[in-house]
């Protein structure tokens, strides 16, 4: 894919007529145009690819009243979800059995849309850019959701007040993200009545809950964190914190400023790098990690069992690697508080390369392509800090 410049305007609608024009855009995007075009799309009839399926989903919104309703940039996040929301079976699909099928495509998809607004775009380095690029991204992630919402009715209101409640929570890190615009997709999406009226009641249950346009009130992190995490029942009530103390997991690419941030900011804390380890017992970061990791979660067993706070100093750029840490913490009854950290694509190249143990540009790119931001979800609180 072409490299372009921040100050290029992304594919969007050209009203009045809100016609993509496709040529054009697949000259900007002539390889993923590629693959889409040479994916069937499991879920459509034979014949179809994912492309076309896109390409007709995008034809349909631009006929919505409620997509018409939108602003200017809520519009463009939306197209850009709807051409994308398939995109993640271009390296999904399979056949299995005589069956096609296309597993955990709306995850891969959500990084694909990720990595294609962030390399190609260059979306990234201000809070704006992340908004924008990160709604895309949950859009996708998420384009199933309001097709899927009979089933959550059917479980009662408390199971659909959570769910609108806890998918809404993403706009508090996220602005540009609401259940709005992912209902607008939805019906952009839903090929059968029953898909249609799915979207609709999960639109009036967010409205009924308040969560439509805007994330839920929450009092405080901790109250926040408690109903996310399901230990709490009632958004609005307040939960006592009964932790003894904070641990600080840093997150981020190579070269973002992560020690340059905790000398500046923590520089008081006890620190667990895993940089540093590898420099201590002679482990090149190309070498297999068992070492390192195993000594890292022996120390920080140290701390958690005498209460003390420390910081963990790593990339923790997925979800499960993060998940495992943020487990172990919790369960010393610690609360966490994770810091991401994203500077631009240039400023982050360019620091990588000053560093003493330069990181290969193509592993950071392999890592560019599979991160995954902290959600509100995993932690007391999370932090998204342009460096």
């Amino acid at each position: 894919m072409k490299d372009k410049k921040m100050d290029n305007p992304l594919p969007k609608p050209l009203e009045p007529v809100w016609q993509t024009g496709w040529t054009a855009w697949e000259a900007e995007w002539p390889e993923l145009f590629a693959e889409m075009r040479r994916t069937r799309d499991v879920s459509a009839s034979d014949g179809v690819n994912v492309l076309m399926s896109a390409q007709a989903a995008c034809n349909k919104l631009f006929g919505l009243p409620e997509f018409l309703a939108l602003n200017d940039r809520q519009r463009q996040i939306v197209f850009l979800a709807c051409f994308l929301h398939d995109v993640g079976k271009t390296v999904t699909t399979k056949r299995i059995k005589r069956q096609w099928f296309s597993p955990n495509h709306d995850l891969r998809g959500a990084e694909l849309a990720r990595y294609s607004l962030w390399t190609d775009y260059k979306l990234a380095g201000t809070m704006d850019m992340l908004s924008f690029r990160e709604a895309v991204s949950l859009l996708v992630q998420h384009h199933e959701t309001p097709l899927a919402f009979q089933n959550v009715l059917k479980q009662g209101d408390a199971e659909s007040s959570f769910a609108v409640k806890s998918l809404a929570a993403n706009g508090i890190l996220v602005p540009d993200f609401t259940l709005e615009l992912l209902g607008v997709l939805g019906l952009a999406i839903s090929t059968t009545a029953e898909d249609t009226d799915s979207c609709n009641r999960f639109m009036e249950t967010a409205e009924k809950n308040g969560c439509l346009r805007e994330p839920p009130k929450f009092t405080d992190e901790t109250s926040r964190f408690a109903f996310l995490s399901r230990k709490s029942h009632d958004a609005a009530a307040v939960v006592a914190d009964d932790t003894w103390g904070e641990i600080v997991m840093m997150a981020g690419l190579p070269g973002t400023g992560k020690d340059t941030w905790i000398g500046r900011n923590q520089p008081e804390l006890p620190m667990i790098s895993l940089d540093e380890i590898r420099k201590e017992i002679h482990v090149l970061p190309t070498e297999p990690q068992e070492p390192v990791v195993t000594l890292a979660y022996s120390r920080a067993r140290d701390f958690l069992r005498s209460h003390t706070p420390f910081l963990w100093n790593a990339t923790n750029i997925t979800t499960d690697i993060r998940n495992r840490q943020l487990d172990m913490f919790m369960r010393y009854g610690a609360s966490v508080r994770i810091v991401y950290l994203e500077t631009s694509v240039d400023e982050q190249y360019r620091r990588n390369r000053n560093r003493v143990a330069v990181v290969p540009e193509e592993a950071v790119t392999r890592m560019r392509r599979h991160l995954v931001l902290p959600t509100i979800h995993e932690a007391r609180q999370v932090d998204y800090i342009m460096v």
